[in-house]
C-alpha cells in the first residue's frame, strides 16, 4: 500500500489494539473511556469514507446536462449574431458603418 493513502481497517485495529493496552493499565480511569471513544470514531470515519468515495451520479448528470445546454445556447446565438451585427451594435454615436 502506498504511503499517502491510509488502510481504515489498519486504523482500526490499532485503535481497538491501544484501546486495550490502556484498559489493561487504566481500567478505572477516563482514559479508557477515551480510548473507546476512539475507537468508536475509526469505525466511523472509515464508514463516512467509504460513502463518500463512491461517485455522486446525479451530479455528474447535472453538471454534464448544464455544459451541454451552455454549449448550445453558444452554437445558437453563433448562428443569427455575427461579429458584423455585434460591432454595428456597439459603435459609439457619431460613428458611421462601412
Amino acid at each position: 500500500m502506498p504511503y499517502r493513502s491510509l488502510d481504515p481497517v489498519r486504523i482500526t485495529e490499532t485503535a481497538e489494539v491501544l484501546a486495550a493496552r490502556v484498559a489493561e493499565r487504566f481500567p478505572q480511569n477516563g482514559i479508557c473511556g477515551v480510548a473507546r471513544e476512539m475507537v468508536a470514531l475509526s469505525k466511523d470515519a472509515a464508514a463516512d469514507a467509504e460513502a463518500l468515495a463512491k461517485p455522486i451520479l446525479w451530479l455528474r448528470f447535472v453538471t454534464a446536462a448544464a455544459v451541454f445546454i451552455g454549449a448550445l445556447f453558444f452554437i445558437y446565438i453563433g448562428t443569427f449574431l455575427t461579429a458584423y451585427r455585434l460591432a454595428r451594435l456597439n459603435l459609439p454615436p457619431g460613428w458611421k458603418h462601412p
